[in-house]
């Protein structure tokens, strides 16, 4: 893969795909806030270049162990998005970070920084989380802020120009951490989105999935993205994994019904799961035959959402709607429970 785990799950927002009665799957923490809120938290947001970091204050050892670090960065505003710089160089305060992290910022590399003012001209990080986003955009400095609008703007341009696919990725996963996109950027990720580079095609349907306005109308292009994926056994490697997941649960229609039952077969148990939670949510009669079919997979967890579909779509409770806990103490109960209930039928 082109892009780093780290880029790839930097996206926004912490996603629980079903209700209680659903297996217990990790809650996925994706990242920081939306841009948006960031922006909203910031007295300053500038794109700048790191020019230079000190660390202060003692780093000798306090009871074996180091203590937290305090630095000090230097960085070269290029440009404003919110706020007004008192000088073209900034210098940032970073108290209590963690000393094997390592500096917040890298020399040379550039930022977009999410700032407050603490005490006339002292700025300090916005958030614990996504106060420096890497990007580089403004090759001139730019005093005139233009807002969230604006960064979105450079981002989606910076996606369009992209040569390369590893760009391509980078401006992708920045934009799925926008909560909106604007007509501008919808068109370049519609572009994008017939990449021939599977990966670039996968995050640009995401994106629109998770942002765009009329979000339903790319899932089921997305759909099929990810069956490709799927034929080549790859889905473990989609960028924007969590987003995908969120999507595949909560956006689907009856029309998406024929993609999701096939992505039920993927090698990859975040997506067939995922995929699990959208046909749970239609909750449609037309989908028994499929479910009483997936009560002898081998996924216990699939099992379980087979049998509280089954339960929530013919409105039967009790032992045919069991907790995750009673199903997993005795699994072969409740399928055969249900098993016996459809041969009636």
């Amino acid at each position: 893969m082109i892009v780093s785990s780290s880029i790839r799950f930097q996206i926004l927002a912490t996603c629980l795909f079903f209700a209680a009665t659903a297996p217990t799957l990790a809650r996925i923490t994706t990242g920081p806030k939306p841009f948006e809120d960031r922006f909203a938290d910031s007295d300053l947001v500038c794109q700048c270049v790191a020019v230079k970091v000190i660390q202060t204050g003692s780093s000798a050892l306090i009871n074996g162990r180091l203590p937290p670090a305090n630095y000090e960065v230097t960085v070269k505003v290029r440009a404003i998005y919110k706020g007004a710089s008192p000088s073209t160089e900034l210098k940032i305060f970073y108290t209590g970070a963690d000393p094997m992290e390592g500096p917040p910022l890298s020399v040379n590399s550039s930022y977009v920084l999410f700032l407050k003012d603490v005490s006339h001209g002292r700025y300090v990080p916005a958030e614990d989380d996504g106060a420096a986003v890497g990007f580089s955009g403004a090759e001139q400095l730019q005093t005139s802020p233009g807002g969230s609008n604006d960064l979105q703007s450079e981002m989606s341009r910076a996606l369009n120009a992209a040569t390369e696919a590893k760009r391509a990725e980078d401006m992708l996963s920045l934009l799925l951490q926008f909560r909106r996109v604007s007509p501008e950027t919808v068109a370049v990720l519609e572009h994008t989105s017939g990449s021939a580079v599977p990966d670039v095609a996968v995050l640009s349907l995401e994106v629109l999935c998770h942002s765009a306005l009329d979000a339903h109308k790319y899932l089921s292009r997305l759909t099929t993205e990810l069956l490709k994926y799927q034929a080549k056994d790859r889905t473990s490697d989609l960028p924007g994994l969590p987003e995908i997941g969120s999507t595949l649960s909560n956006l689907p229609t009856n029309d998406d019904l024929p993609g999701l039952e096939r992505l039920t077969d993927s090698s990859t148990p975040y997506i067939r799961q995922s995929a699990m939670g959208g046909i749970r949510k239609l909750r449609d009669p037309v989908t028994i035959p499929f479910l009483v079919s997936k009560l002898d997979s081998s996924d216990r967890e699939i099992q379980y959402l087979a049998i509280i579909t089954l339960a929530e779509v013919n409105g039967k409770f009790g032992d045919y709607g069991p907790g995750m806990g009673l199903f997993n103490k005795n699994p072969e109960k409740y399928v055969q429970l249900w098993k016996g209930w459809y041969r009636n039928q």
